[in-house]
């Protein structure tokens, strides 16, 4: 299950990793960075929409997935593609054959 304190890391790590100052991300966001900053440490429970205004001035979605899918990123970050694309076909194959979405 991903935490607050990962979530609050993924985007520090992109705000880094774009060079944005946390007070030019907050004032996009219409967020106070204090606000952020809590949030970046994982100690801050924001909205919702909060969450992905944030995400979309870093470029970001948000994103529901399986658990079993989401259990298939390594500790490093990295996909372990071969399983995924596994799991990801099969459903592909099931809607497909069905009809569902």
């Amino acid at each position: 299950m991903t935490t607050l304190f990962q979530i609050g890391q993924s985007l520090r790590a992109e705000r880094v990793h774009q060079k944005k100052p946390k007070t030019k991300l907050a004032k996009a966001s219409g967020v106070h960075r204090n606000t952020l900053s809590g949030l970046e440490a994982g100690t801050a429970n924001v909205e919702l929409n909060t969450l992905i205004t944030l995400c979309d001035q870093l470029g970001l979605d948000v994103v529901l997935v399986r658990k079993e899918v989401a259990n298939m990123v390594s500790t490093d970050g990295e996909l372990q593609s071969s399983a995924l694309s596994r799991v990801l076909s099969n459903r592909l194959r099931r809607t497909t054959l069905t009809g569902d979405s």
